[in-house]
């Protein structure tokens, strides 16, 4: 029994029968992927666009980077990487995932910004693998790209609010002000 394809999670169902489609076996249903460094990868156009709403109106409603068959993701390597590997795996693993949660964190913003939901969920699940105290170099990024009602912002602001320690404080963060509610 198959089962639904939702787009709201990454499915292996979903993978077999878009990579399987006579639209995803088309000469032309191959798009490029690049990176600030230089990195590319072609990647399956209806996979792409299963999982995210903006891909699929970029590319199916005739932005330029359609036309040029390609699309600058603005994320450094690793972070391209995992993307990429997410899409045909539904797997979050690599040589980094293990130790950098703030590349988690860019490839959630990303996720959060090209509206693929089924990314976010999974970057959500990885974050309870990681130290709990977060430096303020950590969630700085995340904290002033996400709306207040991002998932992930509110999922920084309870996890620093319940592992916070007075001593944790340094010079540097107490001169930074940040507000951590919008």
């Amino acid at each position: 029994m198959e089962a639904i394809a939702s787009k709201s999670q990454w499915n292996i169902y979903a993978l077999d029968r878009i990579l399987t489609s006579p639209l995803s076996l088309a000469a032309n249903n191959m798009i490029e992927l690049r990176t600030t460094c230089g990195w590319k990868v072609l990647v399956h156009k209806t996979l792409l666009c299963h999982y995210s709403k903006y891909y699929e109106v970029a590319i199916y409603g005739g932005f330029q980077e359609a036309k040029n068959d390609y699309f600058d993701l603005g994320l450094n390597k690793p972070c391209a990487e995992w993307f990429v590997r997410w899409l045909y795996s539904g797997k979050l693993s690599g040589p980094d995932t293990s130790t950098d949660i703030g590349e988690l964190f860019r490839l959630y913003i990303f996720a959060d910004e090209k509206d693929i939901l089924a990314l976010t969920r999974d970057v959500m699940t990885r974050l309870p693998e990681f130290d709990p105290y977060l430096s303020y170099q950590e969630i700085v990024l995340p904290i002033k790209s996400l709306p207040s009602s991002s998932p992930l912002y509110k999922f920084i602001v309870a996890w620093h609010a319940t592992h916070w320690m007075p001593d944790d404080e340094d010079s540097e963060r107490e001169n930074q002000a940040m507000p951590l509610v919008g």
